[in-house]
């Protein structure tokens, strides 16, 4: 008789955070023949992963959906990694100690080591932590059919020829009115999509690229008083993911996508991993496509049309010039944004010959 052994993947922090974590869980599950449970409520993500995505059969990993019958399952199992957390996967507390989350009063660490087999039959993995490996996710998954539709419903008033800009200021800080000057030359007489955590720079930022033909957001920004958007909880829960799903979808379907370095609470100079997320998507239209292909066939059409009919954006030789000349600005005062753009696409490429 088989006997089946779990991965409980608990992922915090962002939406490229936790998508890293939940990539990091199933690659493991499918290298240890595991079933991958995925329960995002104890982060900032606050509702199940099985309402917005279904894994395709390229996923590898078993996978269960994370309910009260799952939990009572794991639960009741006698052997846990780590060990202080048997009988107590409904309820154990946990603290963050720098980047590692910890079981609360304790040393131990929320997880387990890659490297490593195991014989018990639950691992628990609670964490966060970003990097690259989230498009690989987005490879092995697509949108449920709510989800798909409602991504759909926000962003095909935008039509298919724009740029977008995304600009991260809560937590992690940019120089956004620099930024946005900056850029502004190249974007004069385009119509211009802001995807923002910052209802400052929302309000701002129609006066900073005056000369666009439109500034359009896809929903007004809440002012969160410096917290990340993921983590300020009022509302339809739903509504708030499914816009950060909209934003990065909209995001990665822009002619030109523009970004720029942040600085954090230490002031370390860093990208968002958000801005990357949405770079890896737009490098790969293709995968953009499969995620959405559960949506209503009408609603599939007309995005398809929209992108197709603007598949090159419709620029005059003076505008062409200028927005290359931005684009030379840009390797002196966006270097850390260009170097990491860099490094995912050969990243992406990598991966691809993998898989």
């Amino acid at each position: 008789m088989n006997i089946e052994n779990y991965l409980l993947c608990r992922p915090h922090g962002g939406l490229n955070d936790m998508l890293v974590q939940i990539a990091f869980c199933r690659n493991y599950a499918a290298r240890s023949s595991r079933s991958l449970v995925i329960d995002m409520n104890r982060g900032g993500w606050k509702d199940d992963f099985q309402r917005y995505f279904v894994p395709l059969p390229t996923f590898a990993a078993r996978w269960h959906d994370w309910t009260e019958e799952t939990a009572d399952r794991l639960a009741g199992l006698e052997t846990v990694q780590p060990s202080q957390l048997k009988g107590r996967i409904r309820d154990y507390p946990f603290t963050q100690k720098g980047s590692a989350f910890l079981l609360a009063g304790t040393d131990v660490r929320l997880g387990f080591d890659a490297e490593r087999d195991y014989d018990e039959r639950l691992l628990v993995h609670e964490q966060c932590g970003g990097g690259l490996e989230s498009i690989e996710l987005l490879r092995y998954v697509r949108f449920t059919a709510e989800t798909a539709n409602g991504i759909l419903q926000r962003i095909l008033p935008l039509g298919g020829d724009y740029d977008a800009i995304h600009v991260r200021h809560t937590d992690m800080k940019t120089d956004y009115r620099d930024f946005l000057k900056k850029i502004a030359p190249a974007l004069a007489g385009r119509r211009v999509l802001l995807c923002t955590d910052s209802h400052r720079v929302q309000l701002e930022a129609p006066g900073l690229l005056a000369k666009c033909a439109a500034v359009m957001t896809l929903a007004a920004v809440p002012d969160t008083g410096g917290m990340g958007l993921h983590y300020h909880n009022s509302g339809n829960i739903f509504d708030r993911n499914l816009g950060s799903l909209a934003d990065l979808v909209a995001l990665a379907c822009s002619r030109k996508l523009y970004f720029a370095g942040v600085r954090d609470g230490d002031g370390i100079a860093r990208v968002s991993g958000f801005s990357l997320l949405a770079e890896g998507l737009h490098q790969q239209q293709g995968v953009i496509r499969v995620l959405l292909s559960a949506a209503d066939e009408a609603l599939r059409a007309r995005f398809e049309a929209s992108h197709d009919a603007s598949r090159w954006p419709d620029l005059s030789l003076r505008q062409r010039l200028i927005r290359r000349l931005v684009d030379m600005g840009q390797l002196f005062w966006n270097r850390e944004a260009l170097k990491r753009a860099k490094r995912l696409r050969r990243h992406i490429a990598a991966t691809a010959q993998i898989g």
